[in-house]
This record gives C-alpha cells, sequence and structure tokens, in this order.
C-alpha cells in the first residue's frame, strides 16, 4: 500500500493509477496499493517487468489539485527480496516533472505489511520574480480589429490529459504497433506532447511510446510497438499535453509491415472533472495497405456545456458570524499544487527480481 498525505494529515484522494510499462497479473495490478488495505493477503501490487527493464514507474493521478506533504509505504506479504529499496518520487508542475524526494530505505522491520515509516518530501521554493523590466515605448495605435477575432474555448472542453484504448488488432492475438499520432486543436495545429506513456504495456528500448510522437510519420526506425498487446488484450496510451487544449480532431499512422499488428478498434478519453470521458470510438483501418499510410483524420464528440441548476431558494438570514480564529488555516500557493504525482522504483531488496508493495499513503502539510 501507498498512502500519500495533505496539508492536515488526511490521507489524498487518489482518482486513477497506472504502473507504464509494467507487467501485472490482473489480480495484482497497481490500483491494488491505494486501495486502502495495508494488511490483506489478496490486495498486493506486483510488477514483473522490474526483473527484466530495472525499475518501475507508478502514475497516480488525484482527483482534485493538492498539496502533498509526506507519504507512507507499506511492504507486501512474504517474498523480502522483491520490497523496493530505491525510488524518486516527482509531481508534474510547468509541463514537467520536478523531482520531490528520493530514498535508500527499507521498511522498519521485516514483519508482513510493515511500514517504511512517514516520508517527508521537499516543497519547492516559490517561483523567483523577475526584476522590472524597463518603461516599454510609447505603444502604436491599434490594428484595425478582425471581424471575426478567434476566441478562447470555454473551460469544460480543455485538458492536460488524453489517452487512447486499444482493445483490437487487426489480427487476433497480435502485439500492437503504431508509426504516429498525431493531435490537433481547433485551428489545425498540433497539440504540444510532454510526456507519453504505455500503463501496462511491454516495449523495447527503441520500441516505446514516445516514438509514437515523435513527429517522424514515415521513418524506419521511429515506432512503437506493444508486445503486452497479445496477452492483455488491449493496450492503453496515456497523453499528458504541455498545457490545457482543446482536442478537435486526430491522426494515426500506421507502421511498416506487419499489416496483422494493425489496431482496429480504440477509444479516446480525455481527463476531466477526476474522470475519463470517453471522446470518441472506433472499429477502422488504414486508408490503405502501404507503409506509414494515413488512417484519416477522425473528428471527436465535443460535450455540451455543464447545465446551469436552477437558482436554489433564498437562504435564511445568516447568523452572526462566530469569533475569528487567531491562526486561520491558508491555502497552499498555486506553484505547491498537483494532480499528477509519480513514483519511479529503481531498486529491489533483492537483485533482478519483480517489485511488490502492498500500499502506499500520501499526506498533505
Amino acid at each position: 500500500e501507498i498512502v500519500l498525505y495533505g496539508p492536515t494529515g488526511e490521507p489524498l484522494k487518489v482518482a486513477n493509477v497506472s504502473n507504464p510499462g509494467g507487467l501485472s497479473k490482473p489480480d495484482e495490478g497497481p490500483e491494488r496499493v491505494f486501495d486502502g488495505i495495508t494488511n490483506g493477503t489478496e490486495s498486493k501490487w506486483v510488477d514483473e517487468a522490474m526483473q527484466i527493464k530495472g525499475n518501475s514507474t507508478l502514475l497516480i493521478m488525484l482527483e482534485s489539485e493538492e498539496q502533498l506533504s509526506t507519504y507512507e509505504l507499506f511492504r507486501a506479504r512474504k517474498s523480502l527480496q522483491r520490497d523496493p529499496k530505491v525510488w524518486q518520487l516527482y509531481r508534474w508542475h510547468d509541463a514537467t516533472w520536478q523531482l520531490l524526494n528520493q530514498q535508500d530505505a527499507l521498511p522498519l522491520s521485516t514483519d508482513d505489511y510493515s511500514s517504511y515509516g512517514v516520508f517527508a518530501i521537499y516543497s519547492p521554493p516559490p517561483p523567483s520574480q523577475p526584476s522590472l523590466p524597463p518603461a516599454p515605448p510609447a505603444k502604436p495605435a491599434p490594428p484595425a480589429r478582425l471581424p471575426y477575432p478567434p476566441s478562447s474555448p470555454p473551460p469544460y472542453l480543455l485538458s492536460t490529459a488524453y489517452k487512447f484504448v486499444f482493445t483490437q488488432t487487426r489480427g487476433a492475438g497480435m502485439p500492437l504497433h503504431l508509426q504516429e499520432i498525431v493531435l490537433y486543436g481547433p485551428t489545425g495545429e498540433p497539440l504540444k506532447v510532454a510526456n507519453v506513456s504505455n500503463p501496462g504495456g511491454l516495449s523495447k528500448p527503441d520500441e516505446g511510446p514516445e516514438r509514437v510522437f515523435d513527429g517522424i510519420t514515415n521513418g524506419t526506425e521511429s515506432k512503437w510497438v506493444d508486445e503486452a498487446m497479445q496477452i492483455k488484450g488491449n493496450s492503453t496510451l496515456l497523453i499528458m499535453l504541455e498545457s490545457e487544449e482543446q482536442l478537435s480532431t486526430y491522426e494515426l499512422f500506421r507502421a511498416r509491415k506487419s499489416l496483422q499488428r494493425d489496431p482496429k478498434v480504440w477509444q479516446l478519453y480525455r481527463w476531466h472533472d477526476a474522470t475519463w470521458q470517453l471522446l470518441n470510438q472506433q472499429d477502422a483501418l488504414p486508408l490503405s495497405t502501404d507503409d506509414y499510410s494515413s488512417y484519416g483524420v477522425f473528428a471527436i464528440y465535443s460535450p455540451p456545456p455543464p447545465s446551469q441548476p436552477s437558482l436554489p431558494p433564498a437562504p435564511p438570514a445568516k447568523p452572526a458570524p462566530p469569533a475569528r480564529l487567531p491562526y486561520p488555516p491558508s491555502s497552499p500557493p498555486p506553484y505547491l499544487l498537483s494532480t499528477a504525482y509519480k513514483f519511479v522504483f529503481t531498486q529491489t531488496r533483492g537483485a533482478g527480481m519483480p517489485l511488490h508493495l502492498q500500499e502506499i499513503v500520501l499526506y498533505g502539510p
């Protein structure tokens, strides 16, 4: 188990957890490490890929932006050599992963379900304030106003996180491959991708998910392959943008040769209001069987604006406010908040072993 704690010492609420590049049995997936069970025999996470790759990533999406202050890990039952020993903890901020904490530690005892203790994390300093620039020259007269200026999309259409879930390839029981994906905004410009991962996938080092957003639509050494598709029957591609953007259309490009590995059925989701919202689903194949051919451009579903609730009845007169506390709690500044955190485990107690954990708890200040 892992527990993340917020400013008041309450565990932070986790909306989604994944293990990009990991390999787990169906009943030992990464969601087990945030199920609140710190001492249950049927509730642990195991990443078998740790013994192959030498590292394991746990990606955590919170229900809302929160400040993480402390966290706690709980070892799983038996198999001491599988206990994580070295790891780093990051948060997603300003379109990059910022290191918060790194450890070389073991549980406080070798007992089943024992805690590693509570770790306090680094709180980054506030961003420096730049010196004031010199006074600008006088502004020229404004240009004539365009008759139809572009407007910003409403907030309910924006997101920083999108994911594809591929559920079928052209040939049954095959790995999945893709050359490239391009996400387009309302003006037709490609959206800027900051990070991409393949939770539960299995790829060679030169065929990882980052290849599908490298801008190369026809290069022989630039394709993504998920070998786990033939085992699991599905493959997830998780995409983090540099900033909140509206996704309007997208395009897929097939990889070279191996027609049977082409994705055929998939769904596209966006992260909104602490849940994955379905935007588009397809049962399609490339426009031709030529290497690097496009699937065409797909337009996605734009959800309607949230309904406006009817006005409630007028509230009763407010009672006199209570005496003010001398030190009221204050909200953390925005630069300390994030919805995404990740652990990267790089060593287990025993060399070349899978990794297991019972629970993680994240705490606030």
